[in-house]
């Protein structure tokens, strides 16, 4: 049985965290720079504005419990489901033209991809580093490692093969269990700034059966607004594909092609977007101790990643 709970509320509400630079930005090619000036953060990708409210994975105000067959429905077809669970990347076809496939069948493309470098802003105790990234046996993988000069962390960030506004993405991937070590695959804006952010898929650590779609934008006010989709009773330490649609006013989740959430609003980013690809570790937790390294947490975990792939309507 799948559970689903949504949530959706302002920024000052407690939600998730994700491991992020904290000395480091991005420009719209996905270049490493310093930060912007204080309370206005612009690393790979941004936290909130200083003074925001802690966050936490514990989410509140859950407004929804579906089962299985309520959640794998929605506008994807038959034909999209199968294709989307298969160890290839779909091609063009049902309604979408593909615009980027990676496979990693050789080396990582370094005109395509960049490894994230720095400090992990959600977790200071952990750093990016470039080696935390390989490609083997035709998979990209983003390792967290504990060593002795503390946790390692692998990211990657897509936006040198360039954005799309609008579309589909798929990530075909797997991810080894391990309190504290988690993973998430996010849109970032190709001109910099945040928000607006879609979290396609997000885990913080612990057997892998769940996973937090998101998006972060701010409304007409000037306030920032989040929607939350969690779906648990999945074992993602077996091969699954996530990914997410995006239209005007309306986001859609999808697991091995089938809508598994949706969301209508007004906060879709109605600009170009990037893909970024992270492991991360939780180090600092408080009352959530399944989602926070212990004892138990393996010194290392690594998320394989098969393929990614984007459309746009054709």
């Amino acid at each position: 049985m799948f559970d689903f709970t949504s949530v959706r509320g302002p920024a000052g509400a407690p939600h998730h965290d994700i491991a992020r630079p904290s000395t480091h930005r991005t420009d719209s090619a996905g270049r490493l720079g310093p930060t912007g000036p204080p309370g206005h953060p612009r690393h790979l990708a941004p936290r909130h504005h200083a003074g925001a409210a802690p966050r936490t994975r514990r989410l509140r105000g859950l407004v929804g419990v579906l089962s299985a067959a309520t959640l794998l429905v929605g506008t994807v077809s038959t034909a999209d489901a199968a294709d989307a669970a298969s160890s290839s990347a779909p091609g063009s076809g049902n309604g979408w033209q593909r615009t980027y496939v990676d496979d990693f069948s050789g080396a990582l493309d370094t005109g395509d991809w960049s490894r994230y470098e720095g400090r992990a802003a959600g977790d200071p105790s952990t750093t990016w580093q470039r080696e935390q990234v390989s490609v083997s046996d035709g998979k990209l993988v983003l390792r967290s490692q504990k060593t002795s000069a503390g946790w390692r962390s692998g990211g990657v960030s897509n936006a040198r093969a360039g954005s799309q506004r609008y579309g589909k993405w798929l990530i075909r991937f797997r991810a080894d269990a391990g309190d504290g070590l988690g993973y998430v695959f996010l849109l970032y804006p190709q001109g910099g700034g945040w928000p607006p952010e879609v979290d396609i898929a997000e885990n913080g650590g612990g057997d892998k059966r769940d996973v937090l779609g998101a998006l972060h934008y701010d409304d007409a006010q000037g306030t920032h607004q989040r929607v939350h989709k969690r779906l648990s009773g999945v074992d993602f330490t077996q091969w699954h594909t996530v990914g997410v649609e995006t239209s005007p006013g309306k986001i859609v989740w999808t697991l091995d092609g089938r809508a598994w959430a949706t969301a209508w609003t007004s906060g879709v980013p109605d600009e170009s977007m990037w893909l970024g690809l992270q492991s991360m570790v939780e180090t600092r937790c408080s009352g959530t101790a399944r989602l926070c390294v212990n004892s138990s947490t393996p010194r290392s975990a690594d998320v394989e990643v098969d393929w990614v792939a984007r459309y746009k309507r054709s």
